[in-house]
């Protein structure tokens, strides 16, 4: 809980990552989600994971995209909490819905990944590559966000790749923007975000 902004992770999943990354953030099922939704009473951010239903679905289901399982349950996953948001008006007039990807799903991508900035002082270990890995980003990602705050078919970028990128520290640092938290406490990414 940031300076006050209510936070929760809804998931159908037994154990979120975020959960384990934010020591005492609630977490909440998907039916909560949706019944929150239809309350309006949605905390400040709402961080919604799929369940990882990996290891004979001792960590529930697993509606993720991520292989092997059939994509078709990610789609229904992803479509049902979007749909939820569609459905109250007063919810949808208010929200900024962000969908990212942790991985490039094996597509095929032009762009060489663009250097960035360390995200600490820490010396990396150069040996193997014979530079930091920690200066240039990974492959692209998907990233979808949906708003009735955006333009139809905004496409973020600008005319040269290396004049402007987002990556995944830049809905953090526009979450410490939102909330009025310091980006220098995510390090140096977190400040160029």
């Amino acid at each position: 809980k940031a300076k006050g902004h209510d936070a929760r992770i809804y998931s159908d999943g037994k154990i979120p990552l975020a959960a384990l990354v934010k020591e005492g953030l609630r977490h909440s099922p998907l039916q909560t989600f949706k019944d929150e939704v239809l309350a309006d009473a949605l905390p400040a951010l709402a961080w919604i994971e799929p369940g990882y239903g990996l290891m004979n679905d001792v960590l529930g289901p697993n509606n993720s995209h991520h292989p092997a399982e059939d994509l078709r349950l990610g789609d229904r996953f992803i479509g049902d909490v979007f749909n939820s948001l569609m459905a109250k008006s007063d919810v949808w007039q208010k929200t900024l819905f962000v969908l990212l990807y942790d991985e490039h799903g094996g597509f095929y991508d032009h762009v060489v990944p663009p250097r960035t900035v360390a995200p600490d002082d820490e010396a990396a270990d150069v040996a193997w590559t014979g530079i930091d890995p920690f200066t240039r980003l990974g492959v692209r990602v998907p990233a979808i966000l949906a708003s009735p705050w955006l333009h139809p078919g905004l496409v973020p970028w600008s005319e040269s790749i290396q004049d402007q990128h987002y990556d995944h520290t830049s809905l953090l640092a526009f979450l410490c923007d939102h909330f009025g938290l310091p980006r220098d406490k995510l390090g140096e990414r977190g400040v160029q975000a």
